[in-house]
């Protein structure tokens, strides 16, 4: 079954922007004011993986929580945005079991970055990179989105009033080079936000809670065939609040983790 909406008038106008960058008119920009980096983007931090092993099959959640992450093939890399990263080719994942229901409030953030030949590898309509997604009965998903002539960045869910998806969506994808991407679930203002390198991509109502999905999280991968992703990620990390615009811009320059 497609998941297609009807898009707005204004589409094709916005796809003729360069595939190296967010829309040529971005909806917002956030400068970090003085003593960003202090905030404190631990607080309500439900996992953080910071992917800096450079052996075996965890990934450590470093939250606390103890939501560490099972590596099914991948390999350690030195050159992380943050120290460490781990590289996914078309099979290799990580499942983190036992994983939380998205909260009313929620906020996902990773690092990503994609070669141009993993991001032709990257070709199915969908590509999970983060995922409790049951296919129209809840969870979320963070995926390379194809369905158009440009690959897109999308971050969507199942709303129950809907009857359909929610998709926030961005054409933020850039090639060799890190990408912060964070989507910003806020129930106290009703909004949904993806935002790539502090500036917002897009943003969208939020129809409803974020409704029980997988109760496993995959990197690379979803709960069902396909969707496999090829390509680098560092310093997966999720909250159960919505963070400000200005906690977004911090994590541009540094990593979440609760001991700093």
């Amino acid at each position: 079954m497609s998941r297609y909406r009807a898009w707005p008038w204004f589409l094709p106008w916005l796809l003729l922007g360069s595939l190296n960058a967010c829309s040529e008119a971005p909806l917002d920009a956030v400068t970090a004011p003085p003593g960003v980096a202090d905030l404190p983007v631990s607080s309500g931090l439900v996992a953080h993986w910071p992917l800096d092993e450079t052996a075996g099959a965890l990934a450590h959640d470093d939250s606390g929580a103890g939501h560490d992450g099972q590596v099914n093939g991948g390999t350690w890399l030195s050159d992380g945005r943050f120290a460490g990263a781990l590289r996914l080719t078309q099979g290799d994942s990580v499942s983190v079991p036992a994983f939380p229901n998205a909260a009313s409030s929620f906020t996902v953030a990773v690092w990503i970055r994609l070669s141009a030949a993993q991001l032709a590898a990257d070709a199915q309509p969908w590509v999970a990179i983060l995922s409790t997604e049951l296919f129209s009965q809840g969870g979320w998903q963070l995926n390379i989105d194809n369905r158009l002539s440009r690959p897109r960045l999308d971050f969507a869910y199942w709303s129950p009033p809907l009857e359909d998806y929610l998709f926030v969506e961005c054409e933020c994808i850039d090639v060799d080079r890190w990408i912060h991407v964070a989507a910003v679930v806020d129930a106290a203002v009703n909004r949904v936000t993806v935002y790539t390198a502090a500036v917002v991509g897009d943003q969208e109502t939020r129809p409803s809670d974020i409704a029980q999905g997988d109760s496993t999280l995959y990197f690379g991968r979803w709960s069902a065939d396909g969707r496999l992703f090829s390509g680098d990620l560092d310093d997966v990390a999720l909250w159960s609040r919505a963070l400000s615009a200005a906690e977004v811009a911090a994590l541009e320059k540094r990593t979440p983790s609760p001991d700093l």
